[in-house]
């Protein structure tokens, strides 16, 4: 910010929480409040710090520039850095309709992920029942590929439905870990035939499901 007497200018930061009679000392080089001497202070002093600095650091005697005693003239503002970083911040501050949009879009993830965890629990039970390969996973990673692929290709436009029933509902269905951990259990009980079948078969079907439900999608 454009400053005190013989052009020297003084950062903004510097003066960000800096005392009013400090900041007075600063920008004349001299103390402003003698005697008989009424200095108003400026929108941006409040409770006696410099919070907010809107034009030249200049203290008015009477709308007289106190600097160099002549007749202030209002300018247009901060400098450009300023205004700039200013306005990023204003822009990555959310608005109100962004906050709500953000809090339904994190309790439809929240309520999906549950009700996807649920069925999939009660899918893979049917896992335990013997040694082949386990197409209940095979299944639920599958359909749950379909979907996802189904949303990718513009099935669902709301947001939050679309937060809820992919990040949440199918996220919490489908399961990545748990087919990794059932190919390595084949793999170490001897049976590296069936393992590998069942890691290409995965992942054939769940591409060619994810691809067809892309193409179908409206």
């Amino acid at each position: 910010m454009a400053g005190s007497r013989g052009g020297r200018r003084i950062s903004v930061r510097d003066l960000g929480r800096e005392s009013f009679r400090r900041l007075c000392a600063r920008v004349d080089g001299r103390s402003l409040l003698g005697e008989g001497q009424v200095v108003r202070r400026l929108p941006w002093c409040r409770r006696g710090l410099s919070r907010r600095l809107h034009d030249d650091v200049r203290l008015r005697l009477g709308g007289v520039d106190a600097a160099g005693g002549r007749p202030i003239r209002r300018r247009g503002g901060v400098c450009r850095g300023e205004r700039l970083r200013r306005t990023a911040a204003r822009e990555r501050r959310p608005s109100g309709g962004r906050r709500v949009l953000s809090v339904l879009i994190l309790a439809a993830v929240a309520a999906g992920g549950a009700v996807g965890a649920a069925l999939r629990a009660a899918a893979l039970r049917r896992n335990r029942a013997s040694h082949r390969l386990p197409y209940a996973t095979l299944a639920v990673n599958v359909a749950g590929s379909f979907l996802l692929g189904w949303m990718a290709g513009g099935g669902v436009a709301n947001p939050v439905v679309a937060a809820g029933l992919g990040a949440g509902l199918l996220g919490g269905f489908t399961t990545y870990s748990t087919f990794a951990v059932e190919a390595a259990t084949l793999s170490r009980a001897g049976r590296r035939r069936r393992s590998a079948a069942y890691i290409a078969l995965s992942v054939a079907t769940s591409i060619a499901a994810a691809g067809a439900g892309t193409a179908l999608a409206p």
